[in-house]
């Protein structure tokens, strides 16, 4: 599965939608992958969302 991002910001407005957009690649990237080693870990689906914002808050993605 591949992901392109297609959206250059120009502006201060596009770069606030830029960074959205780029979060909302992340959490999706991130959850998806943390699905994969929950079935063998067998942790919650709260662990999985915790796992998930805590890495974007690292990379300073979410407040």
């Amino acid at each position: 599965m591949g992901y392109e991002v297609d959206f250059v910001p120009s502006t201060p407005m596009d770069t606030s939608r830029a960074k959205q957009r780029y979060v909302e690649l992340a959490l999706l990237i991130g959850s998806h992958i943390l699905r994969e080693v929950k079935k063998d870990m067998r942790i919650t689906d709260e662990g999985v969302r915790e796992l998930v914002v805590n890495g974007a808050k690292s990379f300073g993605l979410v407040p």
